[in-house]
Parts: structure tokens; C-alpha cells; sequence
């Protein structure tokens, strides 16, 4: 095979590669692009769904309080009723009795029409006794009764403000729990957001490595054809290509990058003696952030030392060896 040939299989693999450079990036994009939708989608489907679980808790919470109240009202309604009922009662049991004292001193008094006089003071002492039995015993159970109502109106009282007081510190605890699941949701929500930050930043990060690598790659497979190109053109004699402009204006733009790097050997032990203090691993743009230098010239740096043996590479972390 003639170096024509070789020249053009060589050329037809570049040219292979970077397409397969082109269509991997695009595909990371189109993934990368995904995601970050479908993150955004989650996290919107999870506020709603957070929103709608706290409107839930709230209509909850706000029957449950109604019913407690109503029943609470309930009671004490229904102990008012016993109340009435009791003193109806009562009232019943001395209106019966002063009926009685009356009809058993209408029937004395007509026993005494037809006892014989000998017997009728003694009736009427007989009579009065009862009469004063029966008087003591009214005194007694009005006695007994003005013991009992200040006792049921107290109790009732007591019941009623323990009742209001059980229903204050109810909703007190309603209000605190609502307040605890409100801080619960927000946080959870926070650290949602955040998670998801440093996920797409970390996504980012790997897009730009990627894309740096890329154009590295393809600097090289450009300067190795134009060296190629240039090396086949003297040993036939035919003029050297001129050089496209683009490439030109590379390699000076990298050119003066360089001159205003500082010492390449220097540079290097400082990342070096930087990855040594972090054993748990560093990212690039830790490197980017602590020596001040743009991510594809930082790269370099650590591509370096990794030929070197001296640096290695895990996830999206660098170690030193």
C-alpha cells in the first residue's frame, strides 16, 4: 500500500472518529437535556404533591377539631339536661309531699270531728308532732337541696372550663404540629433543591471536561495531520500547505495562554502537594477556584500528571498516587 493510500485510510479514520466524537457529545447532550427535564418535572410533581398533602393534613386537622367541639358541647349540654332533670325532680318530690301534708291533715282534722273530746287533744298533739316532723323534714330536704345545686352549678362550671381549657390546649397542639410538618416539608424540599443543584452543576461539570477533552483530542489529530502532511510533501518536494487560519489563530491564542501561565514544573508540584493534603479526592473545580486557572489549562496540568503516574482519576474526583 502507497502512502496515498495509507494518507487516505488515515484521513478516513479521523474523519471516522470525529464523527463518532460528534455524534457521543450530541447524544451526551440530548441525556444531559433529558435529565435535567425530568428533574425539574419531579421536583414540580413534588411540590404539587407536597402542597396537596398539607391541604389534606389542614382539612383534617380542622374536622377533627369541629367534631371535638361539637362533642365537647354535646357533654355539656347533655349534663344541663341532668341538671334540669334532677331539680325537676326535687321539685316534684316536695310538691308531692306538701300534697300529702295536706290531704293527711284534712283527714286528721275530720278524725278528729268524731273522736270523743277526751282523745281529741291528744290528737291534736299527735297532729302538731307530725306536722312539725313533716316541716323538719321540708326544712331538710330544702336544706339538702341548697347543699346540691351550688355543687352541680360548681361542678358544672369546673366540667365546662376544663372542658374549654382541654379544647385551647387541643388547639394549641393542633397549631404547634401543623407548624412542625410546615418547617418538615420545607426543609425536605430545601435538601430536595439542593440535591438536585448539585447533581445538574455536577452533570455541567462533566459536559465541559467532555467538551475540553474534544477539542484537545482534535488539536492533536489536527497538528499529527499537518505534520504528517508536511513530512510527505518534503520527501516528494512539493510546497507545504498553507496552514488554515483558524489553526493559526489557535495556536497563538494557546501561545499566549502559556506565557501567561506561571512556571510549568512549579504549577505542577502545587496541584501535586494540593491532591496530597485531600485524601478524600478533589474536583476540578476546586483545582479551578484555588490556583486561579481556566479549566482546559488545569486539565493539562493533571493530564500531566497522571502520564507521570503520580495523579489518578475516579469518578469525577482526582487523587494523588
Amino acid at each position: 500500500m502507497g502512502w496515498g493510500d495509507e494518507t487516505r485510510t488515515l484521513t478516513q479514520d479521523i474523519n471516522t472518529s470525529h464523527e463518532l466524537r460528534k455524534e457521543a457529545l450530541k447524544q451526551l447532550q440530548e441525556d444531559t437535556r433529558t435529565s435535567l427535564t425530568q428533574t425539574d418535572a419531579e421536583l414540580r410533581e413534588m411540590g404539587t404533591q407536597l402542597k396537596a398533602d398539607l391541604a389534606k393534613v389542614k382539612v383534617t386537622m380542622a374536622k377533627e377539631e369541629t367534631e371535638r367541639a361539637g362533642q365537647a358541647r354535646a357533654d355539656l349540654k347533655q349534663r344541663q339536661a341532668d341538671v334540669k332533670d334532677i331539680t325537676d325532680q326535687v321539685a316534684k318530690l316536695l310538691s308531692e309531699l306538701d300534697a300529702a301534708r295536706e290531704e293527711m291533715s284534712i283527714r286528721l282534722k275530720a278524725d278528729l270531728a268524731k273522736v270523743n273530746p277526751e282523745l281529741a287533744q291528744a290528737e291534736v298533739e299527735r297532729v302538731r308532732q307530725t306536722g312539725d316532723k313533716l316541716r323538719e323534714m321540708v326544712t331538710q330536704i330544702h336544706a339538702i337541696l341548697e347543699k346540691v345545686r351550688p355543687d352541680l352549678s360548681q361542678a358544672e362550671s369546673e366540667r365546662a372550663r376544663q372542658t374549654e381549657a382541654e379544647l385551647k390546649e387541643m388547639n394549641s397542639r393542633l397549631k404547634a404540629d401543623l407548624e412542625k410538618v410546615k418547617v418538615t416539608t420545607a426543609k425536605e424540599e430545601t435538601v430536595r433543591v439542593k440535591q438536585a443543584q448539585i447533581a445538574i452543576k455536577e452533570r455541567v461539570t462533566a459536559v465541559n471536561e467532555l467538551l475540553g477533552e474534544v477539542k484537545a483530542e482534535r488539536g492533536k489529530a489536527a497538528a499529527a495531520w499537518l505534520e504528517l502532511v508536511n513530512v510527505m510533501r518534503a520527501e516528494t518536494g512539493m510546497a507545504a500547505p498553507p496552514v488554515a487560519e483558524p489553526a493559526k489563530e489557535e495556536a497563538v491564542a494557546e501561545g499566549e495562554s502559556v506565557e501567561r501561565m506561571p512556571e510549568t514544573a512549579a504549577l505542577s508540584d502545587q496541584v501535586l502537594a494540593y491532591l496530597a493534603d485531600h485524601p478524600d479526592g478533589t474536583r476540578m473545580t476546586e483545582l479551578e477556584d484555588k490556583f486561579g486557572i481556566a479549566r482546559i489549562q488545569m486539565a493539562r496540568f493533571l493530564k500531566g500528571l497522571m502520564e507521570e503516574n503520580k495523579a489518578e482519576k475516579r469518578d469525577m474526583l482526582y487523587f494523588a498516587i
